[in-house]
């Protein structure tokens, strides 16, 4: 939110979006709102 200039309906929209693209993934065992990005082929 601090980073993109934006209030926490947007980033919890955004946040599913990225969930729903599987850009993401919640990290269990780390409490909510933990999140590491996906690996590609190319990365």
């Amino acid at each position: 939110m601090e980073i993109l200039g934006i209030t926490a309906s947007p980033a919890s929209t955004l946040i599913k979006k990225m969930l729903d693209m599987e850009l993401i993934y919640g990290i269990k065992g780390k409490g909510k709102g933990k999140y590491l990005f996906k690996k590609t082929k190319n990365s």
